[in-house]
């Protein structure tokens, strides 16, 4: 996206949802649903402890994750689909559908959808062209605010000010509403995931205006 006030506002609110869908994977269904290194691990520890069917079951998820990065690049190549839009939908619909998945479902399984979803938002909301900066996790993006302030106190330039500004903002996003997912899942359990529709809507909205 470009680094403009609308494009800076989407990639603020897709950190947010991100946060959201960490706090509800978590909490709820006790993994994070938002990468691949804490699954794939489990997975090797799973095959270690002889436990192949649940190994597989981690393996699918790996799979989930990893396959929309490809689908990404085929329909920027061989479509002329708008992927934003088509991630936005896929969102609110599927946060709509896996809210009815029961609290006591797989929790694994359970998570297939978000493996899928959040890595297609990754593949496609990444930032702006200024800034390559993840909206599903905050590690890379903590490192960026601290490392951009360390530069700003030792050389006063201002661009690594606004860059610091820019990660740190997208990190207290992503930790906000992560608070916010886990208090709605302590309320409402499973139910809480229809409120993370609201964001894509509100993106499309953005989007929509921004054309007019």
């Amino acid at each position: 996206m470009k680094h403009t006030k609308v494009n800076i506002t989407i990639h603020f609110l897709m950190c947010a949802l991100g946060g959201f869908l960490g706090g509800y994977a978590l909490l709820l269904r006790g993994g994070f649903g938002s990468a691949a290194t804490g699954n794939l691990v489990e997975c090797m520890i799973e095959f270690a402890e002889h436990k192949p069917m649940e190994a597989l079951i981690r393996l699918g998820g790996g799979l989930a994750f990893t396959l929309p990065f490809m689908l990404s690049k085929w329909l920027e190549h061989r479509t002329r689909l708008n992927r934003e839009k088509l991630c936005l939908w896929l969102e609110i619909v599927g946060f709509l559908l896996c809210s009815f998945i029961p609290a006591d479902f797989h929790p694994v399984l359970a998570l297939y959808p978000i493996f899928f979803l959040s890595s297609f938002q990754w593949s496609i909301f990444y930032g702006t062209e200024k800034y390559n900066c993840a909206t599903i996790f905050i590690s890379n993006n903590t490192r960026q605010t601290f490392s951009a302030l360390a530069d700003y106190w030792l050389t006063g330039k201002q661009e690594m000010k606004e860059k610091a500004v820019f990660y740190g903002v997208s990190v207290l996003c992503f930790l906000l509403l992560c608070l916010g997912s886990a208090l709605l899942v302590l309320k409402t359990g499973p139910m809480c995931l229809s409120a993370a529709a609201v964001i894509p809507i509100a993106v499309l909205v953005l989007m929509k205006k921004s054309n007019d």
